[in-house]
Order: C-alpha cells, then structure tokens, then sequence
C-alpha cells in the first residue's frame, strides 16, 4: 500500500529489509529478532527506522548490516578448528612467554641478553630475519624485575639522532625540548636520575638495528658514557640482521666496536628442532598426534629440497638466442655476410692511420682547399678579412 509521503514509503521499505535481514541473521550468530527488546549485535546498539517519522530533512540512523565475526573469529576459523580439532590458531604470534618454544640458540640469546642487562653493558644480537632474535628480547625481559628496570623500546629507528634523544626523553617522562643541542643534554641527565635516584636500569632496545647510520651509532655509543666513562647509565640492545655486524666493524666505528660487550649471532634451527618446534605448537593448539610426515618437516626446514625447485629452468631468451648461433661466430645466423674490404682499405683497419708517404693517394672532400692554404676568410696575414662576411 502506498501512500502520497513517498519517503515514508522509502522508510518503510528499508525497514522490511531490516526485519528480514535480522531474522536472516538470528539463526546464523544468535542475535535477537525482530521485536525484542535487544536489537543489534552486543555493544552495538541498532535503532529501527521505523522510529524516524520526520520530513524529508529528518536524519536517519546510521545502521548497516552487521558482519558475523564480531567474536574476532570468522566461520572459517571456526570450521577449521572444528574439521582439524583445533582449539585455537596454531602458530600464532600472541603467546605468552611461558608458551614460548625453547632451543638451543634461543636459550643462548636470552642468557646473554640478561647479562647484558644485569651489567648494564652494550650487546649486539642478529640474526637473519626469523631467526626469533624479538622472541629472545620478549623472553629476557619476562624475568626481570620490572619495579627496577624501565624499558625503552624503539621498533623504527629510520628517525635520526634527534629521534633516539626524543624516545628516551618521552619513555622517562619528561617534555623533549625543541632543539638538538638541549635534546641530548637532557635525555643525559633524565637517564641519570632514573639510574641514581630512582634506582631503576634503563633498558634501550632498537629492533632494526642494520639501518642506523653512522652518526646515530655514534650517539649510541655517547650515551654509554657516565662518570668519566667509569659506568654506563643503561643497558643498551641493538637488535638487526647479519649486516649489523659488518658495519659496526668499519674503521669510523671502532670506538664503538670496542664498547661492545656482548655479540651473538643466532643460527638457525636444525631439522630436530624444527620438528620439535612444530609439535610444541601444535599442542599449544590442541593436537598432540602427528600431523606433518617426515618428508614434510625436511620440506619445511629447508625448502630448497623441493622436488619442484630442483627442476632445471627453462632457458630465457638471452640463453636461447645463444644457444642458435655458431661457436665460432658471433653474428647471428639471419645476418648477411659482411663486404670484403681491400687490404689497403681504411675502413678494414679502423684503428690504422694512413701516413703522408703511403701510395695511397689521400681523397679529400670536394670544395676542400689543399694543405698549406689559408682558409677562404683569412687574409695572407692570418687576420681575418672583413670584406670576405
């Protein structure tokens, strides 16, 4: 039935669509239906059009129907779980560090890692990406006490010196002052009173270590610096891949070379470890029975031995235009044989010059005027002629 409002019209239209969607939705996820007091999803409340009566101008609710994953989990996750008796997603990042898997040189990297700390020294850690050198970070600092120590972490540290000074300004609360030259001196003297009147070890960790330039290692080093270089107010990670430690051995770098007291590059994981790894997850997820093969575990230690990779390569166009020439020539098969040149002939020595004494007669140009002669525009003197323009 119609009626001479055709935006009631259009309201009521869209809240029969809405009554059909709830009801769509209520026997998938749950949700009340249509008439119940609660509408929408939870947290999410949802007003009915049909409350907005008004004119032409009067704003209308903005609903819009709602996804079915507000559990965080998708019906996929959950048919995955259900099909492979999963209670949660295997091998996830969101562990807890008691949940953490244990090896030999992640057990290696956190030993160290708490020395570095304990001494208030200057350590390296790399290794190549995924070798777990953050989980060996995230470990460490699960068994400190963390009343006597402030962290200090920095993911990014493309932000200049400038930006170092600035973090740890900010992470012991204090108000960074615009200019470089006050930045660094108060940065100094925040950690010192964190270290001294707090009693409290400020930890400065910097992930991506490889990228910091020179300088900013530099001011690293500066900030080691204490009471006439007879203590360091901080203990100081510098966390990056293989690069790191080839860069730090430079020759403008061997101050800072020599401050560094610990240096570990991790390796990585052996086949047992691997399978060692992928069963510790696995239980973590709720499977305690065997799910990889043996073939597969090698596959996924080490992917270069797969069949598929040790297939030869078809040639590319450059290797195969090659391959259809002759060994012994250079040009190409479609090209035509080249002149043959008289001996004596310039161009069949490029690199020879013809001497004045030659038998050859030297053929000059047409219009060019014999050796010896002034130019045309020149008078018998060398000045030139005016008369001649």
């Amino acid at each position: 039935m119609t009626s001479d409002n055709p935006v009631q019209d259009r309201l009521d239209e869209l809240d029969g669509r809405e009554t059909s969607a709830r009801l769509l939705w209520s026997g998938r996820c749950g949700w009340p239906a249509a008439g119940s007091t609660t509408s929408g999803p939870p947290g999410r409340p949802c007003v009915s059009r049909s409350a907005s009566t008004g004119g032409p101008n009067t704003p209308r609710p903005n609903w819009t129907t709602p996804s079915p994953t507000w559990s965080g989990r998708t019906d996929v996750d959950r048919q995955t779980d259900g099909a492979l008796g999963f209670t949660r997603m295997p091998f996830g990042k969101d562990l807890a560090p008691s949940m953490l898997h244990r090896h030999s040189s992640h057990a290696q990297a956190v030993a160290r890692i708490t020395w570095c700390i304990g001494e208030r020294a200057l350590g390296v850690i790399t290794g190549e990406v995924g070798a777990g050198k953050t989980v060996a970070v995230r470990a460490s600092l699960s068994q400190l006490d963390h009343p006597r120590h402030k962290v200090i972490y920095m993911a990014n540290p493309a932000v200049g010196v400038a930006g170092i000074h600035h973090a740890i300004v900010t992470s012991l609360g204090g108000v960074p002052r615009p200019h470089k030259s006050t930045l660094i001196p108060q940065a100094t003297d925040l950690l010192a009173t964190e270290n001294n009147e707090r009693g409290r070890v400020p930890i400065l960790i910097i992930e991506e270590a490889h990228l910091l330039d020179h300088e900013q290692l530099e001011a690293i080093r500066m900030l080691t610096n204490d009471e006439m270089d007879s203590s360091s107010p901080l203990a100081c990670l510098l966390i990056g891949q293989p690069t790191l430690r080839h860069k730090i051995k430079l020759g403008v770098l061997a101050a800072l070379e020599q401050r560094i007291q610990v240096r570990y590059n991790m390796p990585s994981m052996t086949g047992e470890e691997t399978a060692s790894y992928l069963v510790h997850h696995l239980a973590l997820a709720g499977r305690s029975d065997t799910l990889f093969t043996d073939d597969a575990i090698t596959l996924i230690h080490d992917p270069r031995l797969s069949p598929r990779r040790q297939q030869p390569r078809r040639p590319g166009p450059a290797v195969r235009l090659r391959r259809r020439r002759s060994p012994s020539s250079t040009r190409p098969a479609h090209a035509p044989p080249s002149p043959k040149l008289p001996p004596n002939d310039d161009r069949a020595h490029p690199g020879h010059h013809q001497h004045p004494s030659d038998p050859m007669k030297i053929k000059q140009p047409a219009g060019t005027p014999p050796a010896g002669s002034l130019h045309p525009r020149t008078s018998p003197s060398g000045v030139a002629n005016p008369s001649r323009f």
